[in-house]
């Protein structure tokens, strides 16, 4: 529930509410909107489609924004995924078709968090995008390198073995040789921060959807990129199986790289 407390002369309409963009909630005055100005204001900002936190429920603060349709208008397996979620935890989820609008689950999927490791993707993508910019291909990621390293080393090290040393020194090659804030925001990744690191499932959703669909990077970057993520560490097992464990209908699909599915979730029985 959002109260109008004054509206100026324009005709702009303003609120008073507890907001966390990114410093925890923080009581502020807000416009809501612009007669005006399209794009301008507190609705806009929490309907927009690039930033896609229609349906969000007050999560610590008051600005509360509910579905048009009600429950009606959860996404398919909502109501039974959240069935199997341990009560008392902040779960972060977003679950969709590639390449549509379809969502099939989703759970405080605009909260900002600490990705850990996943980050190290987003910054993979944006160093192979520079790498193709200065036209070194990927055959010669031997010959060329960053602080001793060749980036053939630098990046599996980052992707596989998920090595901090080889991820700040790949941040430290993006820092100069471009514009990683720039760069993220024209994906329309505008939650996602290298240093220090913060996304939300939203942008991390965007991310690994724009990597299947060659929406950053050429085709062959891409797949260079798909498949290190595609080999198997020791920790694998653990993390997979607890997964299939909770959910022992659900079965990973290694991907292909004209079949844009990283799972499937057959429909209940």
């Amino acid at each position: 529930m959002l109260v109008v407390t004054r509206v100026d002369e324009n005709g702009a309409a303003y609120t008073v509410t507890n907001l966390d963009r990114g410093e925890g909630f923080k009581i502020t005055k807000e416009k809501l909107y612009h007669p005006e100005r399209d794009g301008e204001g507190l609705f806009y900002e929490l309907t927009g489609p690039s930033r896609g936190m229609l349906g969000m429920i007050g999560n610590g603060g008051f600005a509360t924004v509910r579905r048009s349709a009600g429950l009606d208008s959860l996404p398919a397996y909502h109501q039974q995924l959240y069935h199997y979620l341990g009560l008392g935890l902040q779960w972060t989820f977003l679950v969709k078709e590639i390449g549509t609008s379809n969502i099939l689950f989703e759970s405080l999927h605009d909260i900002k968090f600490h990705p850990v490791s996943m980050i190290k993707i987003a910054l993979a993508i944006v160093a192979l995008m520079l790498l193709d910019a200065a036209c070194i291909q990927i055959s010669e990621f031997y010959n060329y390198g960053y602080d001793g390293r060749s980036f053939e080393q630098l990046i599996y090290a980052m992707v596989v073995e998920s090595e901090e040393l080889a991820s700040s020194n790949l941040l430290k090659y993006i820092q100069a040789n471009g514009n990683k804030t720039r760069i993220l925001n024209e994906w329309g990744l505008l939650d996602t921060l290298l240093k220090p690191r913060t996304t939300t499932v939203y942008n991390l959703t965007a991310r690994l959807e724009g990597l299947f669909t060659h929406q950053f990077l050429n085709q062959d970057m891409s797949k260079y990129l798909l498949e290190l993520m595609l080999i198997d560490t020791d920790n694998d097992p653990f993390y997979l199986g607890s997964i299939t464990s909770l959910l022992p209908r659900l079965h990973f699909q290694l991907p292909t790289f004209n079949d844009h599915h990283m799972f499937l979730i057959p429909p209940p029985a």
